[in-house]
């Protein structure tokens, strides 16, 4: 009977991607047994992936990662330089892609989705405020459909691989340059990931020691493992999601009261690379209900079909406010807040 600490090893040397060939010579076991060992790993990982699905999921994050998860350049013509980079400025993010001109997927929602699961896989494995212990991290290629709400059919496997690879090589490709304006004050500078690729089914992600040290010691949010679900023919829903669940979750707003309150100003600036701005629309169609409005609330609906929130627009201290029948204009809704709620665990 092999031990617990030989099992243990099995384990973590699986979850760095290394084939069952190559850790039977590493510590000194069979191939059949790896195999055996495998199964009963990925049956294990997958069943608490299912139970993860339906709930929320701690997650490190910081200041220059929710800069950069604001980004959405599908379908936008950005100016590149003679190497084919291009550089977006976030708040207070400089965020340079390189060869953008190569990547006709652009940004898409869909990294920023895989981002997110990989920096939980990080927080699972990294205690908060200690020196990082692990800056790997790994992803069944199942366990991504799954948390994605995607059927794990062969055809599914294969495309959902395609997907994976074209946004891990975007995530490869961006650097990071913010000032961090509260806790650790200072500018940063740093690329995400020093290695990506998927092999034996599995996502491999290996974050610059920069990047985790930074989220090692960043603030931990809750996040709501159903918001992975959220189509991204919506991604008003999916931006909307993740903004409310990080108001929700900062410590400063919970002490005062005011984590489940939050302002339609504030929602609209953090969606602005999927919902136009005011100056945008005005100077161009005027279409500011069909532009705006309608697409915000149907975001927030989208996220109340799913069970992911239950939400209500309300006045400056939460005064009621009843939307007039003919509807609500963007002039009424620029100044109403939005009072909302997510499911208590069972």
């Amino acid at each position: 009977m092999k031990s617990e600490e030989t099992k243990m090893e099995f384990e973590r040397l699986r979850k760095t991607g290394m084939t069952y060939v190559e850790i039977s010579q590493e510590i000194g076991i069979s191939v059949s047994t790896c195999c055996r060992w495998g199964q009963r790993l990925e049956a294990y990982d997958m069943e608490r992936a299912k139970q993860k699905a339906e709930a929320k999921a701690p997650m490190y994050n910081g200041q220059g990662t929710n800069q950069m998860e604001r980004l959405n350049t599908a379908g936008k013509a950005l100016e590149t330089g003679e190497d084919g980079a291009a550089s977006i400025i976030k708040g207070c993010a400089e965020i340079p892609i390189e060869k953008f001109d190569q990547r006709p997927s652009g940004f898409r929602v869909s990294a920023l989705k895989l981002l997110d699961m990989l920096k939980i896989k990080f927080t699972e494995a990294n205690k908060h405020g200690e020196k990082c212990s692990c800056s790997q991290v790994s992803l069944y290629l199942d366990e991504y459909m799954l948390f994605m709400g995607k059927r794990i059919t062969k055809t599914g496997r294969e495309k959902a691989k395609q997907t994976a690879d074209e946004d891990l090589e975007t995530l490869f490709s961006i650097r990071l340059d913010w000032f961090e304006n509260s806790g650790r004050r200072g500018r940063f500078s740093t690329r995400l990931c020093t290695a990506k690729g998927i092999t034996n089914s599995k996502i491999l992600f290996i974050f610059t020691p920069q990047m985790a040290s930074y989220l090692a010691n960043a603030y931990v949010m809750q996040f709501p493992m159903k918001l992975l679900e959220v189509d991204e023919c919506n991604p008003v829903a999916y931006y909307l999601g993740k903004k409310l669940s990080l108001h929700y979750s900062i410590r400063h707003n919970v002490e005062s009261g005011t984590n489940d309150f939050i302002s339609v100003a504030c929602l609209l600036e953090y969606c602005e690379d999927v919902i136009p701005g005011y100056e945008t629309v005005i100077s161009g169609n005027r279409h500011t209900k069909s532009r705006i409005v309608e697409p915000f609330i149907k975001g927030l609906d989208t996220l109340t079909s799913m069970g992911i929130i239950s939400w209500k627009l309300c006045g400056e201290k939460r005064k009621p406010f009843k939307a007039p029948e003919g509807g609500i204009s963007y002039q009424e809704l620029i100044g109403l807040y939005i009072e909302f709620q997510f499911p208590k665990a069972a």
